[in-house]
């Protein structure tokens, strides 16, 4: 049951993570690889508003969610805007370029050793069929919840989400509509922002933030994209919850040296076997 509860933590940061990473993949089809710079700058943002102002954890969020998703604006406008059109690798390296230029930016403003998030409800611990559990890490879990709930709800019923899925099926129609496209990728690239700041924000509070804390999700979030299908938000749930699990599990039962690695050997495993994932071809991508 312990481990149970941490994968089901763990996950749900990998499930807001790689939600935000799908769908600039999957609707725009851009590799956005500065998203785990967004994340880290989330982390940073909570962590200062926290420590230098005393602001509550819950509020510190929700304002981080804000700042990073106009800094996604920002990384789109200067990244990924002039190189609409161009190659993969071509935006690739342009997001390469940028995610060192953040870090390396962070290293210098903020110093390069770790830092934690301080929450009221680190302390509170919850007793749950003979295992204990912090209140921050439940917090966690049904923030996640709530928030996917959410965006699931936004992109199926509201007019902008439709014009959303819209613009992932067919660009040209949905300009065609009058949709404007630039304030949509716009649109877009800022809500991407915006889940991977709360993810920043959910493990800083439980474990430690630094500017170098970007590439490890970023990684993992890859592995959670192939693993669930290109471009599906609900692959990135089952992919980023299963993920959280088996390095629970793994950590537990082998050894916690081996928990990372697990990742990439799913991914290889996910390759040779069903390359398109779970949900990938055929479903629903959005």
């Amino acid at each position: 049951m312990q481990e149970l509860i941490n994968g089901l933590v763990s996950g749900s940061i990998y499930v807001l993570f790689a939600t935000g990473l799908t769908i600039v993949l999957g609707i725009l089809d851009i590799p956005n690889f500065v998203h785990g710079e967004t994340f880290m700058i989330g982390a940073f943002t909570a962590f200062f508003l926290v420590a230098g102002l005393g602001v509550h954890f819950i509020l510190a969020t929700i304002i981080a969610m804000l700042i990073v998703a106009v800094i996604g604006v920002v990384v789109e406008k200067i990244s990924f805007k002039p190189l609409r059109g161009a190659p993969h690798v071509t935006l690739l390296i342009s997001a390469i370029a940028m995610m060192l230029f953040l870090e390396n930016l962070a290293s210098l403003l903020w110093g390069n050793y770790n830092r934690t998030i301080d929450s009221p409800y680190t302390k509170q611990v919850v007793s749950f069929l003979g295992s204990t559990v912090s209140s921050q890490r439940l917090l966690v879990v049904l923030m996640a919840v709530l928030l996917i709930i959410a965006l699931q709800l936004f992109i199926k019923k509201t007019k902008l989400g439709m014009a959303i899925r819209a613009m992932g099926q067919n660009p040209e129609v949905t300009q065609l509509m009058g949709v404007s496209i630039d304030r949509l990728t716009s649109f877009i690239f800022a809500l991407s922002a915006a889940l991977s700041a709360v993810a920043g924000s959910f493990l800083g509070s439980l474990f430690t933030l630094n500017p170098h804390m970007g590439l490890e999700p970023l990684l993992k979030g890859v592995v959670i994209l192939v693993l669930g299908g290109m471009g599906s938000i609900v692959g990135a749930i089952v992919g980023g919850l299963g993920l959280g699990l088996v390095e629970s599990y793994t950590a537990q039962y082998l050894t916690s040296a081996f928990k990372n690695s697990v990742a990439f050997l799913i991914l290889i495993i996910i390759l040779v076997i069903k390359p398109t994932g779970l949900f990938g071809q055929g479903g629903d991508q959005h």
